[in-house]
This record gives C-alpha cells, sequence and structure tokens, in this order.
C-alpha cells in the first residue's frame, strides 16, 4: 500500500478518535436503507442506520483509496465501517486500523469492507454495527 493512502487513513483514524468524546442522544427508531447492495456494503445506508440507532455519524468520510463510516455511540464508543474502492488490500487497511487501537473484524457480505470498534462498546454498539452491516 502507497504510504500516501496510509497517511490519509490514518489522519481519518485520528480524526474518528475525536468523535468519541462527543455527546449524543439516544433515539429509538429504525432504517429500512437497504445496507448490502450489489457492489457490497453500501456506505450512505450504514450511516443511516447507525444514525437512526442513536449514534452521531458525521458521515462518510474518505480514507485513502475506501470510504470509513465512524460513529459515536451514546456511551463514547467509536465504531464503523470501512469500505475499500476496486483493488484495495482490505488486509493493509485493517492492519493500519489495528495499528490505531481499533479492534477490526470482515464483513462477510462484502469482502471489501470491514467493520471496526474502539473505546470498549458495550453489547448494544456491538449489535447496532451487526444489524447496521
Amino acid at each position: 500500500m502507497k504510504a500516501k493512502h496510509l497517511l490519509t487513513v490514518m489522519a481519518v483514524v485520528v480524526a474518528a478518535l475525536g468523535i468519541a468524546a462527543c455527546g449524543s442522544s439516544s433515539k429509538s427508531s429504525s432504517t429500512s436503507s437497504k445496507v448490502i447492495g450489489p457492489n457490497g456494503v453500501n456506505v450512505t445506508a450504514v450511516a443511516a442506520c447507525l444514525k437512526a440507532g442513536g449514534a452521531q455519524v458525521p458521515g462518510p468520510k474518505p480514507a485513502g483509496q475506501g470510504t470509513a463510516i465512524y460513529a459515536s455511540t451514546p456511551d463514547g464508543a467509536v465504531i464503523g465501517v470501512f469500505k475499500g474502492g476496486p483493488g484495495v488490500s482490505i488486509a493493509d487497511y485493517r492492519k493500519t486500523f489495528k495499528g490505531s487501537g481499533f479492534q477490526t473484524a470482515p464483513l462477510k457480505a462484502d469482502p471489501a469492507a470491514f467493520i471496526f470498534h474502539k473505546s470498549n462498546p458495550t453489547h448494544v454498539d456491538l449489535a447496532l454495527l451487526s444489524r447496521c452491516t
């Protein structure tokens, strides 16, 4: 992976850490947007689902050759999804996120994506992430 792209991803990861410090209000609603489409995970639908679940989501952000969705849950955990572009080595991006303290897991429905979390997410946070991916 090119150093420039890794630096871009690192900048997005660092920016996401600031999101966890923000407060959020809990909402009780659901979304009907389809999070998995013909091209894999739909980052806009994931963002809408996380918002509907009560998380603060500043929106999809470019991350190297992909897109990241970061969300801050009401209890301060950071959860999200990374979707790689065509030809992106997901393994390299997962290493970058892990190096910044995130735990990652592959997204079974989309081999070009993975989920991540940090700051001791609760089972409710992880259930929201699972439901939205």
